[in-house]
């Protein structure tokens, strides 16, 4: 895969690589809608997390960058003044997805939801170059998550049944969603 840029610049957004200086945003971004992240999403469990714990986070998230372990952005306004969410690529574990293919995570603040903004984001970072298959993973529960999958045109390839646990560490299902951009849907 072709390494992502740093800053990818869409209609409405800027999505710019983590570093520890949007730990102060991306504090308020998270501290500000816990309890809308914490039902879907298991890192939020742990928060919140002290701001020079979530400096060396995001220091961390730079390297993994670096290293091409994996891409994450932060979700900004273009004057890139306040944190709107985070989006980034996650290499696939599936043994059978070819090895140019991508898991895509996104979150948005509760208060900058039903805006289109996660939409926008993914579709930005679901057609960079080099990606043969992109993959969203969410709660079926997560109607939100799932119709930004819908609009963007991903198919939904299967339900597994109990195969994770909820942030509260109940059992759950979890849909995947797949876009080809090899000119067809991989199953």
């Amino acid at each position: 895969m072709v390494r992502p840029p740093d800053h990818i610049v869409t209609d409405r957004l800027t999505l710019r690589r983590w570093a520890p200086v949007h730990a102060v945003p991306m504090k308020a971004a998270i501290d500000a809608s816990l309890a809308h992240l914490q039902a879907w999403m298991p890192w939020a469990t742990a928060e919140p997390t002290p701001l020079p714990d979530l400096g060396q986070r995001l220091a961390q998230f730079g390297a993994d960058f670096d290293a091409g372990h994996r891409w994450l952005y932060g979700v900004f306004p273009p004057d890139e003044t306040v944190v709107l969410g985070g989006v980034g690529l996650h290499p696939m574990t599936d043994p059978k997805a070819p090895a140019d293919s991508l898991e895509i995570g996104y979150w948005l603040r509760a208060d900058m939801t039903g805006k289109g903004y996660a939409t926008e984001a993914v579709r930005a970072v679901s057609h960079l170059p080099g990606i043969a298959l992109v993959q969203i993973r969410c709660d079926p529960r997560n109607a939100r998550s799932a119709a930004v999958a819908r609009r963007l045109g991903f198919h939904h390839s299967a339900t597994l049944l109990g195969n994770a646990t909820t942030p509260a560490g109940r059992p759950r299902d979890t849909m995947i969603w797949q876009l080809s951009h090899q000119g067809k849907q991989v199953r």
